[in-house]
């Protein structure tokens, strides 16, 4: 969860999500128990990752997190927690 929160934050515009198509990789290697395929798909993943966001301190902007879960539909209870927006 906290990945995506990073990622909400520091995503470079127009960046190309691929993390979704390393995820049936790693459970692919994970579950043969090849443990050096694994690492490496997990560090291949990591690093596509890394290299969409913006961590240069560059642009700076004040997060604005309620409109970040706002686009994901979930909107905040009366007493500060969460729920699934209709």
């Amino acid at each position: 969860l906290r990945t995506s929160l990073v990622i909400a934050q520091y995503e470079q515009p127009g960046a190309e999500d691929h993390c979704p198509d390393a995820h049936p990789d790693i459970a692919e290697r994970i579950l043969a128990r090849d443990k050096a395929g694994a690492v490496a798909a997990m560090e291949r993943h990591l690093t596509e990752m890394q290299a969409r966001l913006r961590l240069d301190g560059g642009e700076e902007s004040e997060a604005d997190i309620a409109a970040i879960f706002q686009d994901l539909g979930i909107v905040p209870k009366a007493k500060g927690g969460t729920r699934r927006g209709a």
